[in-house]
């Protein structure tokens, strides 16, 4: 297990869960959707055409026993059957994510995840990315894409930054020189 610093603020530490959410769903080939402004009792919509469904993000560092307690509420309030399709529930000190659906944990105020045991309540939740892209219909090819060649204009790119970088060398060294000149030019002269 790898320590993680701690972000303080609790809003910062939110938006932080949030932001590793998009990269987590990203890398198991989901769409990710945030709703402009944080009025919405959901934090993204994940999928597209027809089958979209809401996740709600929730992050914990709250040791409680062998596992971690994780809020299921926003703002002291618990969420309505209609306000998400599941819950993605962070545990920051173990980096485990637990995709949970929201029926799962409906009317509860947390939850209690022990990433340590398989025998836990929601044990079967846990990184149950495919959940998730079974009910946002990604289709297994879509999920696992197939490493692409690198464009021509790629390898442009690549081959420019390193022309810069030699350029660059040059011109630094070139630099060195002249500024070498000038010492040993103003030795003589003195």
């Amino acid at each position: 297990m790898k320590k993680r610093k701690t972000i303080s603020n609790h809003k910062q530490r939110g938006e932080w869960a949030e932001l590793r959410f998009m990269a987590q769903a990203a890398e198991h080939g989901l769409k990710i959707n945030k709703p402009w402004g944080d009025s919405s009792q959901y934090d993204f919509v994940v999928g597209s055409g027809r089958k979209m469904v809401r996740v709600q993000v929730k992050s914990t560092m709250a040791k409680c026993g062998a596992g971690y307690a994780c809020s299921a509420k926003s703002n002291n309030l618990g969420y309505k059957p209609d306000d998400f399709d599941f819950l993605a529930a962070y545990v920051i000190p173990e980096d485990v994510w637990y995709v949970i659906p929201e029926p799962v944990i409906r009317g509860l105020g947390s939850v209690y995840l022990d990433p340590a045991s398989e025998r836990m309540k929601y044990s079967q939740y846990k990184e149950a990315w495919e959940l998730l892209k079974n009910a946002a219909g990604v289709e297994a090819s879509e999920a696992t894409p197939e490493p692409v060649a690198m464009s021509p204009m790629h390898k442009a790119l690549l081959h420019m930054a390193g022309e810069m970088k030699k350029v660059h060398e040059r011109h630094a060294a070139h630099s060195r020189w002249v500024h070498g000149v000038e010492v040993v030019e103003a030795k003589e002269e003195s």
